[in-house]
């Protein structure tokens, strides 16, 4: 597992729920195909552990799952207090792993994974 963080929060501004969408294209067969992925809040960026994203409970997007699937729970930024103090961070570990069950695979050695994600943005009143 190479778990990986991201910290998001609201500069100055509104709040707002963010939903997690996979963008990777599966080519079936291939390396995209194999590789699985996990997505969970974590306290912070130092948090993004193994460790940290096993003990974390707020699952976004379940171990396992294919680099195209989507979060199934929102993120929560909540609004910034005032025009110059930030609102509350939220930090996102994935955890991107290659199942055991490839490991004989030697056709997927050498092969180019990026990964793509975006978030579906709402902003609340």
């Amino acid at each position: 597992m190479k778990p990986l963080a991201l910290t998001m929060g609201d500069p100055a501004g509104i709040g707002g729920e963010l939903t997690l969408r996979g963008d990777t294209a599966i080519t079936v067969g291939g390396i995209t195909d194999a590789v699985e992925y996990g997505a969970r809040l974590v306290a912070n960026a130092a948090g993004c552990t193994a460790v940290g994203f096993a003990a974390s409970t707020d699952v976004l997007v379940a171990s396992g799952a294919a680099l195209d699937a989507d979060a199934t729970d929102v993120i929560t930024l909540a609004a910034a207090p005032d025009a110059t103090t930030a609102g509350a961070e939220q930090t996102v570990c994935f955890a991107i792993e290659f199942p055991d069950t490839f490991e004989s695979d030697s056709t997927l050695q050498g092969q180019v994974l990026t990964p793509v994600w975006h978030f579906d943005a709402v902003s609340l009143p």
